[in-house]
């Protein structure tokens, strides 16, 4: 475990080069300074992470280093449609007004996720008898309440979360099976009516690296873009084990052909999984990995966000949903800073005053 240890800061001083001095060792205290969020603030970008409020609520030096080193969050469960509308009609913003609370309170940006999804909905919804009508009033309805309760206060919405099967096809879910291809836009315009000054974004998994998934999600924006639909950007959420990292030199040509569409691209939900087996020695891997992501999306025409799932692995979901893989996230269980929360901060400084 030592010779682990070792390895691991050798490969932080490679990755890092000039800025290696803020390190203490492999890991430094979680109230990093100078902070993620300092250094993020002259490149103008959106640095975020997914929450939880029940770490919120019960952690504070969770929030503490979410609140200094991040300028923007996510709500991870709680505007999700299962939690939000959990009757029909009856609509619960308790849990998810909390997080925007703590959001304004401490200067933060608010990612609102998702508003059209294939999970995490209610059983009302999915075991209902809907006609085609009645499924477009519910969305419609749904998406005009949540959207006008956080008119102001929500930046971004992820407003169709997952559209297209691993083929490029459209999903078949309860919205493209009983509504059709259709409910997308009307998805966007609805929300975009609810709240104009809203960015909205369609955000997909597996599309950064290139393929059929990739194509389908190039042609369905510009065929809505061509429509008039306000779809105003695309999210890759990146969740990706760090061994996919030879496939890192296809994202700037993803990023530039999404962004030839007139849209913005973005960062929203990334992670870089270890192997269980092999994490302490593989925290060089994955802190060059969130550095080189990081880079592309500086680098990239349009690319002003950048967020994770989580920030902590005290409350990351990858080793409960993906067996034989954890240590995904830039902080420890411990909150202390990883290589890859150094990596950020050094990719962040490149040309700043603190880079000396």
């Amino acid at each position: 475990m030592a010779g682990r240890a070792v390895r691991a800061v050798l490969i932080i001083a490679v990755i890092l080069g000039p800025v290696v001095v803020f390190a203490v060792g492999a890991a430094a205290p979680g109230n990093l300074q100078p902070t993620l969020r300092s250094v993020a603030a002259a490149r103008h970008l959106v640095l975020g992470t997914a929450v939880r409020l029940t770490a919120v609520d019960n952690d504070p030096s969770y929030d503490d280093v979410l609140a200094t080193q991040y300028n923007a969050l996510t709500p991870e469960n709680e505007m999700k449609w299962a939690t939000i509308e959990p009757s029909p009609h009856a609509f619960d913003f308790g849990p998810a007004d909390a997080l925007v609370d703590f959001a304004e309170a401490n200067g933060m940006v608010v990612r609102g996720h998702n508003l059209v999804w294939q999970e995490q909905n209610p059983s009302w919804l999915t075991d209902g008898h809907w006609n085609r009508d009645q499924l477009i009033s519910l969305l419609r309805e749904h998406i005009m309440r949540v959207v006008g309760h956080y008119r102001g206060r929500v930046a971004q919405w992820d407003v169709v979360n997952e559209p297209l099967a691993e083929d490029g096809t459209l999903r078949p879910d309860i919205w493209s099976e009983g509504i059709g291809p259709d409910y997308i836009a009307m998805a966007f315009d609805w929300a975009h009516q609810a709240d104009p000054r809203a960015e909205l974004f369609l955000n997909e998994y597996g599309i950064e690296f290139g393929g059929p998934k990739t194509d389908a999600a190039y042609r369905l924006v510009a065929g809505l873009r061509a429509q008039g639909v306000p779809v105003e950007g695309i999210g890759l959420q990146m969740h990706d084990p760090v061994e996919t990292s030879p496939e890192l030199p296809a994202l700037p040509v993803v990023m530039a052909r999404l962004n030839s569409l007139g849209v913005d691209v973005a960062v929203t939900e990334m992670d870089v999984w270890l192997p269980t087996a092999s994490a302490a020695a593989d925290l060089g891997a994955q802190a060059a990995y969130y550095r080189t992501v990081l880079a592309d999306c500086l680098a990239a025409a349009r690319c002003s966000t950048f967020s994770t799932w989580g920030f902590t692995d005290r409350y990351s979901w990858v080793p409960g949903r993906f067996p034989g893989y954890t240590d995904a996230l830039p902080w420890d269980s411990e909150l202390r800073a990883k290589p890859a929360a150094l990596a950020i901060r050094a990719e962040l400084a490149r040309g700043n005053p603190f880079n000396r």
